[in-house]
């Protein structure tokens, strides 16, 4: 899957002309009052064309030579960083600030592929297995090239297994590919679910985790505040107070460590669903932020609607869509039709896979935080109706 990642064609550098008029033309609806929703001066646009003007007559051709010979040094080096786009994509996200629901993670809404009613679970263990089989697929180098035209395929064995850890000024990312793991997120609160048979490596089938969902939703739900929302905040924030947090307490530290480790997150969703509006904004923000935003989570919502709302710091829409196609085309083979191998067998246990519930210990400040982080939330995506 891997072996031909340096012969793949290479993104090449545009112009500098071109680059400035493509530039010229994004910002224009921006910049233009009969084009723009805010209020701006007549000659915003004009203004900013002569900025650009300058741009390429003064330092503009020395920036394109140095970005010229970045590009000429990534293809005798032959390592990461691959492109010249990557370094400054992996700056871009890990050094952005800003809180991640909103301004960084999109969601994919499952159109045909939902759960039977709010109260079945069958098509959300069904997909949950199917996730962990394509993740499989891919960590044993047997992922065929995408169709119709060949990609990059590095993305993919991290694509699951991986998080974003927040640290003050740029985030790092946790890599966790043989991971065995998901964390549930039900009524605010973690659990940790085995997903992969031990003993035979399969993932187990879609009717074990379904039990297993079932379990969890009918368990009894702590009645303690959620510290969920504390991932929704602006970066060095959520930094400062995951670091009190893990520092406080062992137990803290190693429920932590094992989100982190987790595959990815299942987010069992709660409360009623007014209208396909409401429906984006659960997806996109949470209730009130409660998702784990640090990974790509699985949203199973309150009316039987499947969800995934990525993290983007380390993967984007092209694995995405390739890891959705063949997720969905084996649950539903009769709808779907796809041009690729199956995806493994399943192991369907004695018994549903165990789970065990994480525990946070609340100091007097992390229940601060989570005061504060909720009202910050809350007043944030308030700017979005």
């Amino acid at each position: 899957m891997r072996t031909n990642l340096l012969s793949l064609p290479r993104l090449p550098v545009p112009d500098l002309a071109d680059t400035l008029s493509r530039y010229s033309s994004s910002v224009q609806p921006l910049l233009t009052p009969s084009l723009s929703s805010s209020s701006c001066d007549d000659n915003l646009y004009t203004n900013h064309l002569n900025k650009v003007s300058s741009f390429a007559s003064t330092v503009g051709p020395s920036l394109q030579s140095r970005l010229r010979f970045l590009e000429s040094e990534r293809i005798s080096k032959q390592r990461y960083p691959f492109s010249y786009v990557e370094r400054h994509w992996d700056d871009m996200y890990l050094g952005g600030r800003f809180a991640l629901p909103v301004n960084s993670n999109p969601f994919y809404l499952l159109r045909g592929v939902q759960d039977s009613s709010s109260d079945s679970t069958s098509t959300t263990g069904a997909v949950l297995s199917a996730m962990i089989r394509f993740h499989l697929k891919s960590l044993s180098n047997k992922l065929e090239p995408d169709l119709p035209h060949a990609n990059c395929m590095s993305p993919f064995p991290y694509m699951f297994g991986t998080s974003r850890v927040a640290t003050k000024d740029k985030d790092t990312l946790s890599l966790n590919p043989a991971s065995g793991h998901v964390v549930v997120i039900h009524g605010g609160h973690f659990h940790k679910l085995k997903v992969i048979d031990p003993s035979s490596g399969k993932p187990y089938c879609g009717a074990s985790l379904s039990a297993s969902i079932d379990a969890i939703m009918n368990s009894p739900t702590p009645d303690t505040p959620s510290i969920a929302v504390l991932s929704a905040q602006e970066r060095d924030t959520w930094a400062k107070h995951r670091k009190t947090l893990s520092s406080s307490s062992p137990v803290n530290a190693d429920s932590l460590k094992t989100i982190d480790a987790a595959l990815f997150v299942v987010n069992l969703d709660q409360g009623g669903i007014d209208s396909p509006h409401h429906e984006s904004e659960i997806l996109l923000h949470g209730r009130d932020g409660c998702g784990w935003w640090d990974k790509h989570q699985l949203i199973r919502l309150s009316n039987g609607r499947l969800a995934i709302n990525f993290e983007h710091s380390f993967s984007d829409g092209m694995i995405w869509n390739r890891m959705l196609h063949e997720v969905v085309a084996n649950v539903s083979p009769d709808t779907f039709k796809s041009p690729y191998k199956p995806l493994g067998d399943a192991y369907t246990p004695p018994n549903s896979p165990t789970f065990s519930t994480l525990s946070f210990a609340m100091s007097k400040a992390t229940l601060e935080h989570i005061e504060v982080a909720t009202e910050a939330v809350k007043r944030d995506v308030g700017n979005c109706r």
